[in-house]
């Protein structure tokens, strides 16, 4: 009787853990659907954005160019130089490519809010880094940078 009672203790008990695991997947396929629907307004797919990442900090990158190409739409620059800025501190080291557009993009935003000095910090960083000949061309990104600003 003992032995039956543990076991049903220990089954319900994973019954809960697993019914957290079912909800937190059907939010994350809530927001993410909603996320990508292009019929709602930008501003409440940025918000969808924003739930996903939190729920999940481990969505995939091209998601993150998505909600980085809604803020830079609907104006919040800040707002995208500070999620690619925190990107940037989460990517492994070896993530190359995501490494250098989180950095190129920061540098973009900041030079859009005139916030001149971080974009040049941005750019040298891009042209001081070192990449493989495939990700050269992120110098000429950050060159355009540095042209814009020196024009």
């Amino acid at each position: 009787m003992l032995r039956i009672l543990a076991c049903l203790i220990l089954y319900i008990s994973g019954l809960g853990a697993s019914a957290d695991k079912v909800s937190s997947a059907l939010k994350r396929d809530y927001y993410d659907k909603n996320f990508l629907d292009k019929s709602l307004p930008l501003n409440s797919r940025i918000e969808y954005g924003d739930s996903l990442r939190n729920l999940s900090p481990d969505m995939p990158f091209n998601k993150y160019i998505t909600l980085g190409n809604m803020l830079y739409d609907e104006g919040r620059y800040l707002d995208m130089a500070k999620m690619f800025s925190q990107l940037l501190q989460t990517l492994p080291k070896d993530s190359i490519s995501q490494r250098l557009y989180s950095q190129w993009e920061v540098g973009i935003s900041k030079f859009t809010i005139r916030d001149y000095a971080g974009a040049l910090e941005a750019a040298y960083g891009l042209i001081h880094t070192e990449k493989p000949d495939s990700l050269i061309h992120y110098n000429l990104y950050a060159y355009l940078i540095l042209c814009d600003y020196y024009k």
